[in-house]
C-alpha cells in the first residue's frame, strides 16, 4: 500500500509535470519514506492519545529520532515491517514508562542511561544496508553519538539526584526512547 501510493504520487506529479520523468525513482523513494514516516507517527499519537499520554509520545518520538538518525539502527525488509515494529517498540516501552512508581524510575533511568552508553561505545554507529558511510562520516557520527550519550547521561544523573528535579512518566518516556533507539543499533549491529 505504501509503494503503491508513493508511486500514484510520483505519477501524478510526473503527468502535471512538475516531476520530471528521468527523476520519478528518486521521487517514488522519498515518498515512500513521507507516507511511511506520517503512519509511524498518526500511529503513535493515536495510541497516545486513547491511553492519555501524548506528551510522553512526543518526548519519546524526539529522544528515538534523534538517537537513531545518529546512531543507526535495524531497518525492516518492507514499509509496515517498519511501522509495525516502531508502533510495537512503543507500546512496549510506554507501559514500561508507564508502570514504573517513583522507586523504580531513578534506578530504570540511570542503568538504562549506562547501556545506552555502553551500546554506544560498542557499536555506533550502525550502517543501512543501503546507505553506506564514508569513514568521515561515520567518525562524525561517532563523535556526535559520543556527545550524545555524554549528554544523556548527564541528564539522567541530574534527574536522579537532584532531589528537587521532579521525574515522572514523562521522563521515563524521553528516556525510553532513546533505550528504543539503542536497542534498535544492538540488534541491527548484532545481526
Amino acid at each position: 500500500m505504501v509503494e503503491k501510493l508513493a508511486t500514484g504520487l510520483t505519477g501524478y506529479y510526473v503527468r502535471k509535470k512538475i516531476i520530471p520523468a528521468q527523476s520519478a525513482d528518486v521521487y517514488t523513494y522519498g515518498f515512500q519514506l513521507l507516507i511511511s514516516t506520517f503512519l509511524n507517527v498518526f500511529l503513535v499519537m493515536m495510541i497516545a492519545s486513547v491511553l492519555g499520554f501524548w506528551p510522553g509520545a512526543l518526548l519519546f518520538m524526539f529522544s528515538f529520532v534523534l538517537t537513531r538518525g545518529i546512531w543507526g539502527g535495524y531497518h525492516a525488509k518492507t514499509h509496515w515491517g517498519c511501522i509495525t515494529a516502531f508502533v510495537a517498540v512503543f507500546a512496549v516501552f510506554s507501559v514500561l514508562a508507564n508502570s514504573l512508581g517513583n522507586f523504580v524510575l531513578p534506578l530504570y533511568i540511570v542503568l538504562g542511561s549506562i547501556a545506552y552508553s555502553a551500546a554506544m561505545w560498542k557499536f555506533a554507529p550502525v550502517e543501512a544496508p543501503n546507505r553506506p558511510m564514508s569513514v568521515k562520516k561515520k567518525e562524525c557520527f561517532r563523535r556526535y553519538g559520543l556527545l550524545m550519550a555524554s549528554f544523556f547521561s548527564a541528564v539522567a544523573l541530574v534527574v536522579c539526584l537532584v532531589p528537587s528535579v521532579p521525574i515522572g512518566p514523562n521522563a521515563a518516556f524521553f528516556f525510553s526512547g532513546g533505550f528504543a533507539a539503542a536497542f534498535s543499533m544492538v540488534f541491527a549491529a548484532c545481526r
